[in-house]
């Protein structure tokens, strides 16, 4: 099973209108609203993409029906945490004139947090796991929790039998990876300047191999730094690849990172093609998903498309 933890939700509106003119009125097309998050992004993707995904999310205490709503409405169960506030509501808006993305726009997040209601939601993780199970750890960490907070859940999936993915940032990334128990961490290029070792100044490939060394040097066995369009840095054996996967229109700028963990996940639990490996099925959901086409057909579809390149000897 593919389990995913939020710490920090929120309603992601995907409205969609005719044009948009200044002081001029346009038409809605459409308007769906999702239960989200990071995590609660991942498992949404690993429903689309045919896999079963179980989620775990904190809420503001007045949203948690619509939320639940919300995400029964994609496929998703979710074991929901209240705590005081209201949820973010973001804003990602499209315009049938213009074609491509016009605008993500994010609310503010929950908090501050208490760790008492963390470690309900940890309890009732343990509670679930299975030796064999993923759990995916993504996402800010709400004020008022401690940098390690990742770092302690990480260590409690471990002892379980289950396997970490971290999709984090900050001191709450850098202190997951150094546990030594991460199965793959993905940091995208902003992410992982707060590596230690990594310069902002140096020229991106060069960060981005940084962070991975880095990664790598923590038993991290899958480390990644992606790179937006440019695709993703990542290990292969004793080599640092480059690989993408080409998009002939970019529609959808973001969950792109959400859309690849789903996809590794996919792969890494063995549910997906036998033939492939996770970081190709990763690539190739993250395009689809940035194409505008997240799907299974669509990823399967675009694997012949990936295209990778030795950088350096790790």
């Amino acid at each position: 099973m593919i389990r995913t933890v939020t710490l920090s939700p929120g309603f992601d509106h995907e409205v969609h209108v005719d044009r948009i003119d200044p002081g001029e009125v346009g038409r809605v097309m459409s308007w769906r609203v999702h239960a989200a998050g990071k995590g609660m992004n991942v498992a949404r993707f690993v429903r689309t993409l045919g896999a079963e995904a179980h989620a775990y999310s904190l809420v503001g205490d007045l949203d948690e029906g619509r939320f639940r709503e919300a995400a029964a409405a994609d496929g998703v169960h979710v074991d929901t945490f209240a705590v005081p506030g209201l949820t973010r509501d973001n804003l990602t808006l499209t315009s049938e004139a213009l074609g491509a993305m016009a605008g993500h726009a994010s609310g503010p997040r929950l908090g501050p947090v208490s760790s008492e209601v963390v470690d309900r939601l940890l309890s009732r993780l343990l509670r679930d796991v299975s030796p064999g199970d993923i759990v995916v750890l993504s996402g800010a960490i709400p004020d008022g929790l401690d940098v390690d907070t990742w770092a302690r859940m990480a260590h409690s999936v471990v002892a379980a039998g289950g396997s970490v993915v971290v999709d984090g940032q900050g001191a709450a990334l850098v202190e997951a990876v150094r546990t030594g128990v991460v199965a793959m961490a993905k940091p995208n290029e902003h992410e992982a300047g707060a590596i230690p070792g990594v310069r902002v100044d140096d020229p991106l490939l060069s960060r981005a191999m940084a962070g991975l060394r880095w990664m790598a040097s923590h038993g991290v066995d899958e480390p990644v730094v992606s790179l937006g369009v440019r695709g993703i840095v990542h290990r292969c054996d004793h080599a640092i690849m480059l690989t993408s996967c080409p998009v002939a229109e970019a529609r959808v700028a973001v969950a792109a990172g959400d859309a690849f963990v789903a996809g590794y996940c996919l792969g890494a639990s063995g549910q997906g093609p036998m033939k492939l490996k996770p970081i190709d099925l990763a690539v190739a959901a993250a395009s689809a998903q940035v194409a505008g086409d997240a799907g299974l057909r669509s990823t399967h579809e675009r694997i012949e498309s990936i295209d990778s390149a030795v950088l350096d000897s790790l």
